[in-house]
């Protein structure tokens, strides 16, 4: 709850969760929740991974919810999003997804 950039320590982005090379994982059942919205923030991401799974999560006023992103991999299904500019980018929807 509450995952921003260090204070005065610009890093670009934040994420509640971010896996990087990280083949064949699953995020399931977490809930993410930001008090104030942030650009540049995700709820997950997902980077230069293969077949990563993200089920039933609850992400909250991020930029970015889920994102797939550096020829990763995979699918997403069971997720709500609120307050999200940009709920889902990149891997494969396969339904349940708000």
């Amino acid at each position: 709850m509450g995952v921003y950039g260090a204070p005065g320590k610009h890093t670009g982005f934040d994420a509640g969760i971010n896996l990087n090379a990280s083949k064949q994982s699953i995020v399931e059942n977490n809930r993410l929740i930001n008090r104030t919205f942030e650009k540049n923030s995700y709820g997950i991401l997902v980077g230069a991974s293969t077949d990563v799974l993200a089920i039933d999560n609850r992400i909250v006023d991020r930029d970015m919810a889920i994102t797939y992103s550096g020829g990763s991999t995979g699918a997403y299904r069971d997720n709500q999003t609120q307050a999200c500019v940009r709920p889902y980018f990149g891997g494969t929807d396969v339904g349940g997804n708000h």
